[in-house]
């Protein structure tokens, strides 16, 4: 039944098993939407300007391209093996379990990094 369905994803074994899982996700969902956007504005300039007096360099726009994939794919397998992950219980008459990575600062500054440098090319491109 639902009732039991529900009983299995709140116990606490099943939470704090999936946490990391989830706090690792959402940290690197945002890295990959941001290289997605990149790449849908690379096709974007190249759909729209690719057969005008304004063209791009192709060959520029496919080396972008690529490094934003590497960045992202490298950002994606080393995310999970440095982030550490504190489970926080909470007790307020419900049980509250709040995850809270925790990220080295130097992955916190490459991103920092990556965001302005790329904004910074995209600009010039």
């Amino acid at each position: 039944s639902i009732s039991s369905i529900i009983a299995v994803f709140m116990r606490w074994t099943f939470i704090e098993s999936i946490c990391p899982i989830l706090a690792v996700s959402a940290s690197t969902a945002y890295v990959l939407a941001k290289g997605l956007m990149y790449i849908l504005f690379v096709a974007r300039l190249y759909s729209v300007y690719g057969s005008s007096a304004y063209k791009y360099n192709p060959k520029l726009l496919i080396f972008l391209v690529v490094i934003n994939l590497i960045y992202c794919m490298a950002f994606m397998i080393i995310m999970p093996i440095w982030t550490e992950i504190e489970v926080v219980h909470l007790d307020f008459g419900e049980y509250i379990i709040f995850c809270q990575p925790q990220w080295p600062e130097w992955i916190v500054f490459t991103v920092g990094i990556y965001d302005f440098v790329f904004s910074i090319l995209f600009l010039i491109a």
